[in-house]
């Protein structure tokens, strides 16, 4: 019969080896996903979708939200409870989005 410490042990090890596979399995989707948008560049799919169904409008929905946390490298766009319009840059640093008048 293991020791309490010994069974500890064990426990953290598998707890690390579940979060090494969950990690594992994340760097493979975003993997998956750095090879479709290198084989299909996001403006090629907009050209074509607009091309084949003839598409003249877009509409996003955003549901308001509270800021969002910074991620090193990207930008995110989002609207807050005021229904105004947001971009946070890659460092945090969030801006309002107005229409030059």
């Amino acid at each position: 019969m293991p020791t309490d410490e010994e069974f500890n042990n064990l426990k953290d090890n598998v707890e690390e080896i579940k979060k090494s596979i969950r990690d594992l399995e994340l760097k493979e989707k975003i993997e998956e996903q750095d090879k479709f948008q290198l084989k299909y560049p996001l403006d090629t799919i907009s050209k074509k979708i607009v091309q084949d169904v003839g598409v003249r409008e877009i509409v996003i929905f955003l549901e308001a939200n509270s800021t969002p946390v910074a991620i090193t490298g990207a930008g995110k766009i989002f609207t807050i409870s005021d229904n105004t319009l947001w971009f946070q840059d890659a460092d945090g640093t969030i801006h309002r989005i107005t229409l030059a008048t």
